[in-house]
């Protein structure tokens, strides 16, 4: 596992389910000149996959990502679920942001299906053995284009990030306690495993 900047997966996933598409353009395109300044021989080598397209699917999220590669040009794109691509990655957020930092061996991911790839697969292949190497880290490369303003602005992200987490596992306990009240104090985990056999059985009956 790599000791780069932790990726603040909580903030991220926040406002990428808050902000309008046309919001998060800029953004990306932020963090891809970023990217290329201080990874040009990453891009380079994925240039050799041309021509290529990865559509990366987070299933918690609203919006999907296209990695369009050329000879002479790689771009990252907001696209729709039903885009054409070569090579689809599917997964959760925090599954797929560590995949692209290298922090969670990708054969890992894959045979514990948290990530699932469909299309060509060489072109998923190809793409995933062109990062490893690579000391990647989101939140370290978009703050690096903020110049002296970068080293108080990774602390701000974080201590929000943080804050989020905590708001999160709040509201957690908080809807595990209104479940319990209303289920006779079974917990969610323990109603979604009764509910899960009812369903075992209903199908047997059928």
């Amino acid at each position: 596992m790599r000791r780069e900047l932790p990726t603040p997966v909580s903030l991220i996933k926040g406002a990428l389910h808050a902000l309008p598409a046309q919001a998060l353009r800029p953004g990306l395109r932020w963090v891809m000149r970023s990217m290329r300044r201080r990874h040009p021989g990453l891009f380079k080598r994925l240039t050799r996959l041309a021509p290529a397209s990865i559509l990366f699917e987070p299933d918690d999220i609203p919006h999907c990502f296209l990695l369009t590669i050329g000879t002479d040009d790689v771009r990252l794109t907001l696209a729709a679920r039903q885009h054409p691509a070569a090579a689809r990655i599917k997964g959760s957020l925090a599954s797929l942001l560590y995949l692209m930092e290298g922090r969670i061996d990708s054969d890992t991911l894959f045979f514990s299906r948290d990530v699932a790839i469909s299309g060509d697969t060489a072109v998923a292949v190809g793409f995933r053995n062109t990062l490893d190497g690579e000391a990647i880290s989101l939140l370290g490369d978009a703050l690096a284009a903020a110049g002296p303003l970068a080293a108080p602005g990774r602390r701000l992200v974080m201590r929000i990030d943080r804050r989020v987490e905590q708001i999160k596992a709040r509201l957690e306990r908080w809807r595990d306690a209104v479940h319990r009240a209303a289920h006779g104090g079974r917990d969610l985990a323990e109603e979604q495993d009764l509910l899960a056999a009812d369903v075992v059985e209903l199908r047997a009956g059928m």
